[in-house]
């Protein structure tokens, strides 16, 4: 099939619960796959094993050429991986992005979680904090590489990470309102804590919320950085973060999607595309003396 007068139909399926992420990277797979070239659908799964199923059967006897996809709950065995079994059985390429199943053969493009942990909980040890604190999602798979990512930082340089510094939640948690006061519970059980480290953004905005609620205000009584910080405020906020890179992303999924097309690829052959963090430093840290 030629490209220049074939037009593609190709599958975007996102978790839907980040808009300004999801935009960027529309954006980025809108600048490889024009209208003329590609009949792009997309769908919302809000990170339910259901609603990702549901899109599954209902599009898989549709002819579509191609998916990107961000896997649901990646970190736990999926209930779905019958579905994705049978789109390669059908030779139509798969390609996830940020969250994948470890179990499938795809390609994927990610960030590289470990080294932006190392750098992120780097300034923080460097600033002299050692009672870290870090608010992770365990059912994706990308807060689990951010968290495995800060352990082995802090164990490099000596530190111990305490379990009690660690506070995991599950996807759904993190976009209620109401885990506020779960957050607020955790930092007052762990009062020597001078840092946080957030996940992502959505993560971030319910701990400043928290810190608000307390009366509490960054770096004067917390110092604290942020991955994926997915808004463009991150300047005005003027936090330490690693900033998304959603655009870029989308237009690399959409590079290795049609090379995959063209070749019929459905295995991983060097399609796999680990991107480098991009670090922002802000004013969200303050230098203290190590406390033994």
């Amino acid at each position: 099939m030629n490209t220049d007068d074939a037009l593609y139909k190709i599958g975007l399926v996102l978790q839907g619960q980040d808009t300004s992420a999801n935009s960027g990277l529309i954006e980025g797979v809108r600048s490889v796959l024009t209208q003329e070239q590609v009949d792009l659908h997309v769908f919302l799964t809000d990170n339910k094993f259901c609603n990702e199923r549901r899109c599954l059967e209902t599009v898989v006897h549709q002819n579509f050429h191609g998916f990107i996809v961000d896997g649901v709950k990646s970190s736990i065995l999926s209930p779905n991986l019958d579905c994705y079994k049978e789109l390669y059985r059908r030779k139509i390429p798969v390609i996830f992005y940020n969250n994948f199943y470890r179990n499938l053969r795809c390609p994927r493009v990610t960030i590289n979680d470990i080294e932006c942990a190392h750098q992120l909980i780097g300034r923080l040890m460097d600033a002299g904090h050692s009672h870290i604190a870090g608010i992770f999602v365990y059912d994706n798979y990308q807060s689990v590489e951010k968290f495995q990512g800060m352990a082995e930082a802090m164990r490099n340089r000596g530190l111990e990470l305490n379990d009690d510094y660690i506070k995991w939640c599950i996807s759904d948690e993190a976009h209620n309102e109401s885990y506020v006061r779960s957050i607020e519970r955790f930092l007052k059980s762990i009062p020597k804590c001078t840092a946080i480290v957030c996940c992502n953004y959505t993560i971030y905005r319910l701990v400043m919320k928290t810190l608000q609620k307390m009366g509490k205000t960054v770096p004067e009584d917390y110092s604290l950085v942020c991955f994926d910080y997915s808004e463009e405020t991150y300047r005005q906020e003027d936090v330490t973060c690693s900033v998304e890179q959603g655009f870029e992303m989308g237009r690399q999924l959409a590079l290795r999607l049609m090379e995959m097309i063209s070749t019929g690829e459905c295995d991983d052959r060097n399609y796999t595309y680990v991107m480098k963090p991009i670090l922002y430093d802000g004013h969200s840290i303050r230098k203290i003396k190590k406390v033994k």
